[in-house]
């Protein structure tokens, strides 16, 4: 229903050039995103006023383009006539158009290093750009945002997720009933499913081992609004954060509590003085987050819609979680058991904010809306999707509103409308100090003609101080690992794909620290800066004296460089007496190599990845299983590569890569030798072409096979 507030918008509206043109642009950043940030009856207000609107076509969005068209919109691929473009997300550099009025939520004011190649091109193309995010009121609030939506969105999910998480500790709950957000067209349909889950709740009333349920809201804002607009459709009670112990250890399991966190009752200075707004502005850094001491222990879940940014105490720190979680294996033995036993009161984690390492520490990567859950494991400080394993069940989608897209989409325009008067009269010719606009649009410009407005100037400080972080962090990153004679030393060549899935494996242990020796310096740094007892080590493999010291350092070789360089690794890795192994075809030189190690006792594996290696492992059990069975193999045929669920076969080749694409497509032009029916056939060396087969497989349907059968 259009309010007050729109038709003086609209009035406004009037009052703008004749010449302007509105676009809306379409969302391109994933397929989740079905949000616009005007919904048709918003363009209707804005048409009515005497501006033109155009809304390029997408047959993705939640609103139909026909919806758009009846109310006046022009539907139109092309957006150059238009002078001011709004949408939801950034879109790529190359979509930006020069000289134009740019709105959307951009993640630059931070000097994201991920979206500093946008900010470049918004100032090559004296582009004016408005951050919804910093349009704030006089207090610092926000005036337009999808929070309140991220929470009603970010609550259906984690209520899933707890359903979900403890089925696999051995506990069925009604949550199991409720679907993800994006189930559901509206939130009205969501409220009578919430209904019958705390009839169910009520009547038959979860198992001790997890009831009463507890709910720790962190924040006061929209999100924790919305969030808590959901759980409060559930038989409920407020209580403060000093009676949880309480509520959960003697409270009506029939009932979830919750208790709401704000800075007020949760934060304490170091020093033992009292907490007071303005002293927690000018020092966050001298005060403590004290959920994990005194309310974690007795949450189920927590819900996290707290602001976060560098400097400020953090609600859960990995050291919290050692101690939190530390106990779940413990309990994994009792899972059959007809009332099995929980490790840990906290089961789920709603980091709605998604604040990436930040005030949830652990929380390391968003999930997404078709992945939406990760379990964190703190024995190992890595997160997984197996429910059947240890840990904390962690959502961390960093879109959430999409999940409603609708509701989402009215919500924000109806934020946004008032102030569309002030966003059409910028324009792309001064700088924003010459403009006439509100303090609420000037508070949110962050480029304009051909560079930073003066607010933000601060950026390229930042992109600077980040750069030189960049380069201290490798010896900070090295600073971190205590290389002790007992540690098992591995030395890992090679920083591509296959790298980091090593590491993750081989850093479980906590007494195997690795050095990622690699000539991409940036890339060995991403991947040790994301794991334990790992150091980064710029190595050139043509700088065979840095090469060898390197080697002697460690007790274990492993080279995942190209299938060339494995012969040299080899013989300084027999010269240095160390063990190698490589994920490679094992070819004439690596055999020489090989039986060269044999006889001073050491061991250099060949072929022990997934082709080949994990494939001939289970060719020989299927072998042996045959047999064991009296059976006799007459014919084996093994296919091997990254074959995609049906769904999932969305590109031309139908494959996915999980190593170097040109590596893979290389092999098409390999010659082959292989047994069939008892006689040994050949493939040369295939320069021009490759002759494929068709094989019919289960739901994949027709693949190709090479070479010939």
């Amino acid at each position: 229903m259009l309010t007050t507030k729109f038709n003086v918008a609209a009035r406004n509206l009037r009052n703008v050039r004749r010449k302007t043109t509105l676009a809306i642009r379409r969302e391109t950043i994933n397929v989740w995103e079905r949000r616009a940030p005007l919904a048709p009856a918003h363009v209707k207000q804005i048409i009515d006023s005497g501006v033109t609107v155009l809304v390029q076509p997408s047959a993705r969005r939640a609103y139909y383009m026909q919806e758009y068209e009846d109310v006046g919109a022009v539907i139109t691929e092309d957006l150059s006539s238009a002078t001011h473009i709004v949408g939801v997300k950034a879109p790529e550099p190359e979509e930006l158009i020069d000289d134009k009025c740019y709105a959307f939520f951009s993640h630059v004011i931070k000097a994201q290093p991920e979206g500093m190649p946008l900010l470049d091109e918004i100032i090559k193309k004296n582009i004016t750009l408005l951050d919804y995010e910093k349009m704030t009121n006089d207090d610092g609030q926000r005036n337009v945002a999808f929070g309140h939506y991220a929470g009603i969105a970010g609550m259906i999910n984690i209520l899933h997720g707890l359903g979900l998480r403890m089925l696999s500790l051995g506990v069925t709950s009604p949550f199991l009933h409720i679907g993800l957000a994006h189930n559901y067209a509206s939130v009205e349909e969501v409220v009578p499913v919430l209904h019958k889950i705390g009839h169910s709740l009520q009547q038959y009333k979860l198992p001790k081992v997890v009831a009463p349920l507890t709910f720790a809201f962190t924040g006061s804002g929209n999100v924790s609004q919305g969030a808590r607009s959901i759980f409060e459709h559930l038989p409920h009670e407020y209580i403060a954060p000093c009676d949880m112990k309480e509520a959960a250890q003697n409270g009506d399991p029939s009932i979830c509590y919750a208790t709401v966190l704000s800075r007020s009752n949760s934060l304490e200075r170091v020093d033992g003085k009292p907490y007071s707004p303005e002293d927690y502005a000018e020092n966050g850094d001298l005060y403590r987050n004290i959920f994990a001491e005194k309310v974690a222990p007795h949450t189920t879940c927590l819900i996290n819609g707290l602001y976060w940014e560098d400097g400020l105490p953090r609600v859960l720190t990995e050291e919290d979680g050692d101690r939190l979680f530390g106990m779940g294996s413990q309990a994994r033995n009792n899972i059959m058991r007809g009332i099995p036993q929980v490790p840990h009161k906290m089961i789920g984690i709603a980091d709605i904010t998604c604040d990436i390492g930040g005030s949830i520490e652990f929380s390391r990567e968003p999930t997404t809306v078709g992945s939406p859950f990760q379990l964190y494991d703190p024995k190992t400080r890595t997160t997984h999707n197996d429910f059947s394993r240890d840990g904390v069940v962690v959502m961390s989608i960093d879109n959430l509103p999409c999940q409603l897209p609708r509701e989402a989409t009215e919500y924000f325009g109806n934020c946004l409308l008032p102030h569309l008067p002030d966003f059409l009269k910028l324009t792309h010719k001064a700088h924003i100090e010459e403009q006439e606009t509100s303090p609420c649009i000037s508070r949110a410009i962050i480029t304009t003609k051909g560079g930073l407005a003066p607010d933000y100037k601060y950026i390229s400080k930042l992109r600077e101080e980040q750069e030189l972080a960049a380069l201290r962090e490798v010896k900070s990153v090295k600073s971190k690992v205590e290389w002790r004679t007992d540690n098992k030393r591995v030395l890992l060549l090679g920083s591509g794909l296959v790298s980091e899935p090593v590491v993750e494996y081989l850093t479980r242990s906590p007494d195997v620290k690795i050095t990622i020796g690699s000539n991409d310096e940036e890339q060995a740094i991403g991947i040790a800066s994301r794991y334990r007892n790992t150091v980064p080590q710029f190595m050139d493999g043509g700088n065979r004296r840095a090469l060898k010291d390197e080697i002697t350092k460690h007790d274990l070789v492993i080279s995942l460089l190209p299938n060339s360089m494995h012969p040299f690794i080899a013989n300084m890795c027999i010269d240095a007496r160390r063990d190698m192994l490589t994920a490679s075809y094992a070819q004439d030189a690596m055999k020489k190599a090989g039986e060269k190690a044999a006889t001073k006792g050491l061991t250099l594996m060949n072929e022990i990845g997934l082709d080949p290696g994990i494939d001939h492992m289970l060719a020989m059990r299927i072998f042996d299983e045959v047999r064991g069975n009296k059976g006799v193999v007459e014919s084996f045929t093994s296919f091997c590569g990254g074959l995609p669920a049906p769904q999932y076969t969305n590109n031309p080749l139908r494959y996915k890569f999980t190593w170097s694409p040109r590596g893979a497509l290389l092999t098409a032009l390999n010659g082959a030798k292989y047994l069939r029916n008892g006689e040994v056939r050949k493939h040369v060396l295939c320069s021009r072409r490759c002759v494929l087969y068709y094989v019919h497989y289960g739901p994949q349907g027709a693949l190709r096979e090479y070479p010939a059968p």
